[in-house]
Parts: structure tokens; C-alpha cells; sequence
């Protein structure tokens, strides 16, 4: 999903971090550059998370 900065990501995982939620507060491009909005396709993003997520698990935006 596409999400911004300050949106409210939700942890989606098999593990004890399912469910829990955080704000997208910073978020850096592919190149490793700040942005504030993860809109391209297909690319990999780095977002600082208070939790440790593990290789597949995922982050969807929160639904106001």
C-alpha cells in the first residue's frame, strides 16, 4: 500500500507483533534518502518501526 509519512501502519506477522500499530514518523528511499511519501511501485522502502520485524512480514496503512 501506498502510505506517508505520519500515516498509521498496522504490523501483519505470525509472531507477537501482529496487530500492533505505529506512526510512519520516517521513512527512507531505496537510495537511502528521508521522504515523506512511499509512492513508487515495486520499490523497497526503510521505516523506522519500535518493533522487530522479521523477513515477511508485512505493513499495511490503517484505514481512517
Amino acid at each position: 500500500n501506498r502510505f506517508k509519512q505520519g500515516d498509521v501502519l498496522e504490523v501483519l506477522s505470525p509472531d507477537e507483533n501482529c496487530g500492533k500499530s505505529f506512526v510512519a514518523e520516517a521513512i527512507f528511499t531505496p537510495e537511502g534518502e528521508v521522504t515523506d511519501d512511499a509512492k513508487l511501485v515495486q520499490a523497497v522502502y526503510k521505516v523506522k518501526c519500535p518493533y522487530e520485524l522479521k523477513k515477511g512480514d508485512y505493513l499495511r496503512r490503517k484505514k481512517n
